[in-house]
């Protein structure tokens, strides 16, 4: 099949037409075919035959096919003899002679309503086209790259995801418009040989990083949901153009460049912007001013640029909308110092209130302060005056417990001398030395300042010695004391000084009361939360009937926790009794 394809973009009105045809690979002789072009095959490869007839003059000239994007088509002479490879070639055409040549590319241009577009130009007037066209990119990309840069650089030191989105909105302008002048192709040659209609899915990331960085620009989470959620529905929408188009391709539809499939996209983009710039409108502060400035610009080039897309005349409009980028970017970054600034005014604001908020505080908390040691203060001299009365009040009841304990053992006294049963004696005897056992407690609770605590190292000595006096009236008794420096509550002492007074006293009544050399000792220890005390002496111990006298009732009343006990043990040294009771 044959189609003639008439080019006049570009090439002086004295040129005549080119006549080209497109042919499948087989109508062409075997010995072509099996050359290693054929291996670029994929999709849908096409090759040309371009008829170029007599030239007005002789001499250089460039034949140029495609976008500058196609990047790797192969040039053929009449011989099938590879001239070139790119999109474009140099040809010394005579002007006596027609001229004939093929064309290989493997994809098909879907910005073109043919396989693509072929332009014949002088060689001199191609090279002007190109310095012309460098010099606008070098312009173009040189002017993206100082806001980049410099967003770029706020990315990295900022928190703030507005300058991430910036940065990815100008790469994804960089990328698109370096794939479609050929520089993305010219880096990286593996892109050469990927079908332009995966490529231009890359568009789709223009908007979805422009309305992210939307978002965060003018902080409508939280000055305007009604707006962020618009936007959010417009990346959402976006996504699913991205996704639908990209299923359409599969199946080798080319929907981007179809009106049945621009128009809607068009319309509803225009319903969910306009819907957006209404509510922007209505925010407080220049911020949106810049912003919407910046959106009208943006919405006349892409409208218009997929409108050129659609009809196939994007290529003169290209110029026109990367003029229109630039403006809008250096608005939009100019949009970015102001809120940059304004975020200063803001935090030296809020540092000034700080600043104040504590100057205040300062002085409310040493108002505050003064209040608050002058209350402590009086109710520490309260506190004070309370415990000393507290003490007085406690010396005066343990000196009055006491007093009224030896008026009991006085009476005790006068009892003991009226009567002439020695029985009785003893009895009265050891009634007097319990009650003195108590009333050394309090003898010592009044003569110190702890209340609470009984020193039992300088209480149990008192004790023994009182015991010795008051019942052994024969030798002297060696006694050897080892008590550690053990403090402990009331109770317990008395229950200390209950069992350590039956103990001696057993043992001076009956171990040691003809002993021509009485010895006694006693030890008492804390361990394991248990007081371990014993009581030894030299005697042969006790008998049954002693043994379950009034004294050891005493004992084993104290004694009534079951982890407390008392151990007995005869033996040749003596007689000893350990007692453990449980704290």
């Amino acid at each position: 099949m044959k189609i003639m394809i008439h080019f006049l973009l570009g090439v002086i009105s004295l040129l005549p037409n080119l006549k080209v045809a497109q042919q499948d690979a087989s109508s062409f002789p075997t010995a072509f075919i099996s050359s290693d072009s054929i291996q670029l095959v994929s999709r849908t490869p096409y090759w040309v035959r371009v008829d170029i007839p007599k030239v007005p003059k002789s001499g250089n000239y460039v034949v140029q096919a495609g976008n500058w994007y196609m990047r790797n088509m192969q040039f053929y002479d009449h011989n099938y003899k590879l001239i070139g490879s790119g999109n474009n070639t140099l040809l010394n055409l005579n002007k006596t002679e027609n001229t004939t040549l093929y064309i290989y590319y493997e994809f098909y241009d879907e910005k073109a309503n043919i396989p693509f577009n072929i332009q014949l130009y002088p060689a001199l007037e191609f090279k002007d086209k190109v310095n012309q066209m460098n010099i606008f990119q070098t312009a173009f990309f040189t002017m993206l790259s100082f806001p980049l840069l410099i967003s770029l650089f706020f990315a990295k030191k900022n928190t703030e995801r507005v300058y991430l989105f910036y940065s990815l909105y100008i790469l994804s302008v960089f990328w698109f418009f370096g794939y479609q002048y050929g520089l993305i192709g010219k880096l990286f040659k593996g892109i050469n040989h990927v079908s332009p209609i995966w490529i231009w899915l890359s568009g789709f990331t223009i908007t979805l990083f422009y309305a992210l960085f939307s978002v965060h620009f003018l902080n409508l989470k939280e000055r305007d949901v009604k707006a962020y959620k618009i936007i959010k529905a417009g990346i959402i929408y976006i996504l699913g153009l991205t996704f639908a188009s990209l299923v359409l391709y599969i199946f080798r539809i080319d929907a981007q460049h179809a009106l049945w499939y621009k128009l809607p996209t068009i319309a509803i983009q225009l319903v969910l912007i306009f819907a957006v710039l209404l509510r922007v409108f209505q925010l407080q502060g220049h911020l949106k001013n810049y912003y919407l400035t910046s959106v009208i610009l943006l919405i006349v080039i892409s409208i218009g640029g997929q409108i050129m897309s659609t009809i196939q005349l994007v290529n003169n409009f290209n110029y026109i909308i990367q003029a229109g980028l630039v403006m809008e970017i250096f608005i939009l970054s100019i949009g970015l110092a102001v809120r940059v600034n304004l975020l200063r005014e803001e935090k030296d604001m809020a540092q000034i209130e700080l600043i104040s908020q504590l100057r205040l505080n300062e002085s409310l908390q040493k108002q505050y302060t003064e209040q608050l040691e002058a209350t402590v203060s009086s109710r520490t001299q309260n506190l004070k005056r309370q415990n000393k009365e507290i003490q007085v009040l406690l010396k005066e009841i343990h000196h009055r417990v006491k007093n009224n304990l030896q008026m009991i053992i006085s009476l005790l006294n006068m009892q003991q001398r009226r009567t002439n049963s020695e029985a009785s004696k003893l009895t009265l005897l050891s009634a007097k030395n319990r009650i003195k056992s108590i009333a050394l407690i309090h003898e010592h609770l009044y003569s110190h300042n702890d209340y609470g605590q009984i020193a039992l190292h300088k209480y149990l000595p008192k004790l023994i010695n009182l015991l010795i006096s008051s019942m052994h009236k024969g030798y002297p008794i060696k006694t050897n004391i080892a008590i550690d420096e053990v403090n402990e509550s009331i109770q317990t002492s008395i229950s200390i000084g209950l069992i350590m007074t039956e103990l001696i006293t057993n043992s001076l009544k009956y171990a040691l009361r003809n002993h021509p050399a009485p010895e006694l000792e006693i030890t008492l220890e804390e361990l394991n939360n248990s007081v371990v005390f014993s009581v030894k002496d030299n005697g042969n111990g006790i008998d049954d009937t002693h043994a379950n006298g009034m004294g050891y009732s005493i004992i084993n009343g104290i004694l009534d926790n079951a982890e407390s006990k008392l151990e007995q043990n005869v033996n040749d040294e003596g007689f000893t009794v350990k007692v453990t009771l449980k704290l």
